[in-house]
């Protein structure tokens, strides 16, 4: 569906199957997506094995651009499967990931390229979570930094794309770490680096280059900001912290949950908080964000029954409160 700002959805596609995960170009008004078919165990759970991409322009029929059948491997708990898509900037390059390969589509020559295949040892695996994900492409299309492992552990690497190598990057994650979260300009990344939630250090946000590895210029972050996106000059982090309140009579420490919104001028390096949300007070918590334009962010905000609302913030409201635009629907739909 879209969405306008006063809640209207008009709907662009039927998938014809369940979407594990997608991705919108607005420039270029290019929607592109993965089914698959959805499964149930015994307890009631459910999840999506994902199997196809498809491309569509607004108003068009949809293209399939690969057919990825899941392969079983000798752990009994472990599949190779098809992972991500995400366009480039521009919306010229989609790329796509799996448990073991990396893919780009040229949108307008209508190119699929396979860059790299990376078998992944199974005997050393966790369950079918390890994959290739979030393809960030560099702004000149000639790189990718890309996210890799397991839901419990991350890390990341960097891809030419001319000489189709995929390089390792020394950063790892999970409840503490660092983690790429964009690129700074053509030859260098953005890496946030952070604490565990309970911890009073502050997180650092650091510019390096791609080929050297050296840190160009860093920044610290007084909140815990843990994962984000850059937009021009301007970088919006999401944090996550644990604020003490006080003590109950067992000695058992009182806590807030604070969701906080920051964003970063990495020219001036003035920060300022832009939201701010409670979690134990409001029995809700926020779970990802997305820009929409230059003076709106899309907020995917979760409720104690765990349903999924999406919100709009505008960036220069004093009062750092969102409103609701569409409930019981989600930014993003991978696990």
């Amino acid at each position: 569906y879209f969405v306008d700002s006063n809640g209207k959805t008009t709907a662009i596609t039927s998938t014809g199957g369940s979407v594990f995960v997608f991705d919108y170009n607005s420039d270029l008004q290019n929607l592109a997506y993965i089914t698959g078919n959805k499964k149930k165990n015994e307890a009631g759970g459910e999840w999506i094995d994902p199997t196809t991409v498809y491309l569509q322009k607004t108003g068009n029929v949809a293209q399939k651009i690969l057919e990825f059948n899941l392969k079983p491997s000798s752990n009994s708990d472990y599949v190779v499967e098809i992972r991500d898509v995400r366009f480039s900037a521009d919306g010229k390059i989609l790329g796509i990931t799996s448990s073991d390969s990396f893919w780009t589509y040229d949108v307008g020559r209508q190119i699929l390229t396979q860059i790299f295949y990376d078998p992944v040892d199974t005997s050393k695996t966790k369950f079918w979570i390890w994959s290739y994900s979030n393809p960030i492409f560099s702004p000149d299309n000639s790189k990718a930094i890309l996210t890799n492992g397991y839901y419990e552990g991350s890390g990341n690497s960097w891809v030419d794309l001319g000489t189709k190598t995929n390089t390792k990057l020394p950063y790892s994650a999970y409840v503490s770490g660092s983690v790429v979260i964009g690129w700074s300009n053509e030859q260098e990344y953005l890496v946030l680096e952070y604490p565990e939630s309970d911890s009073s250090q502050p997180s650092k946000l650091s510019i390096i280059n791609v080929f050297s590895g050296q840190t160009a210029k860093s920044f610290l972050v007084p909140q815990r900001s843990y994962t984000g996106f850059k937009s021009g000059d301007l970088v919006y982090l999401q944090a996550y912290y644990d604020k003490k309140t006080g003590t109950t009579a067992q000695g058992y420490d009182l806590t807030d949950q604070i969701y906080e919104i920051i964003e970063l001028n990495l020219d001036s390096d003035q920060q300022r908080i832009i939201y701010s949300l409670n979690g134990r007070q409001e029995a809700k918590y926020l779970s990802r964000i997305k820009l929409a334009n230059t003076n709106t962010l899309l907020l995917d905000v979760i409720n104690s029954q765990n349903k999924h609302s999406v919100h709009t913030l505008a960036i220069s409201d004093p009062q750092k409160k969102s409103k609701q635009l569409i409930d019981d629907a989600s930014l993003y739909s991978s696990y």
